[in-house]
């Protein structure tokens, strides 16, 4: 049997314990929550600088597909003045300066679509 005093202090003991859980409970709440902050920024700042890396991937992409494409046109133009003005080559000479052209413009193409999609190939696993 307890007195008095006894379940005084039980009561008093138990208000004390009920107090002491719920601001253990409001300090899991805040903590809980400070690290969903701190993931969000974790997140934000993965997230931008993977966008960051892309932009400049694709930019550096873009400028060696323009700097192909100035080759390319610079290489038309010196091929089609060439075939414009007469020369003095043998029909033969001729066809087989044209298969020589036509396997270069062949490899340039093939070299401009591996280059693409080695590029590209990022895109296509996270999509």
């Amino acid at each position: 049997m307890m007195n008095g005093f006894e379940i005084i202090m039980s009561i008093n003991f138990g208000k004390h314990i009920l107090k002491w859980t719920h601001k253990i409970n409001i300090g899991q709440k805040k903590s809980l929550h400070a690290q969903e902050k701190r993931d969000d920024v974790t997140n934000s700042r993965f997230i931008k600088k993977n966008i960051n890396r892309l932009t400049s991937n694709i930019a550096q992409a873009s400028a060696t597909i323009t700097n192909l494409q100035v080759q390319l046109s610079t290489y038309w133009t010196q091929t089609t003045a060439g075939a414009i003005n007469p020369s003095t080559a043998t029909t033969s000479s001729s066809a087989a300066n044209t298969g020589r052209i036509h396997n270069a413009v062949d490899q340039l193409e093939t070299a401009i679509l591996e280059y693409i999609q080695h590029f590209t190939q990022h895109v296509k696993k996270h999509s």
